[in-house]
């Protein structure tokens, strides 16, 4: 099992490669929640407030040598509320095979507001 701790660098690391070469005039924060459980949902978020836009990756397992598992969905977080924010989710693990689709879909998320 990889260190929780290099899990979360890992993750913010990404990020900043993707924020710091985005054409996004918005200010994004991070993180935006915070995880008690520690179970990897969220291993990092995001919010750009001004957009209602936020960014949760869920870390999982590592597969096997030659796999990778990788999903995405859109959710509304506190649907129906004032504080309403739509949210990509994005559920993988961290490899370099996922690493080019998940900063993909973060500059479009970032940079549009779709992935």
């Amino acid at each position: 099992m990889v260190d929780e701790a290099e899990s979360i660098q890992y993750w913010k690391d990404l990020w900043e490669r993707v924020i710091d070469s985005s054409r996004s005039a918005h200010p994004w924060k991070s993180p935006w929640m915070v995880n008690p459980d520690r179970d990897g949902n969220p291993i990092f978020t995001a919010i750009c407030e001004t957009e209602r836009r936020a960014v949760r990756i869920i870390q999982q397992d590592l597969p096997g040598l030659d796999q990778y598992d990788m999903d995405s969905w859109f959710n509304l977080f506190k649907k129906g509320d004032p504080d309403e924010v739509n949210e990509l989710v994005i559920a993988c693990c961290p490899s370099p095979k996922n690493a080019l689709q998940v900063e993909l879909m973060l500059r479009k998320w970032i940079e549009e507001g779709r992935w």
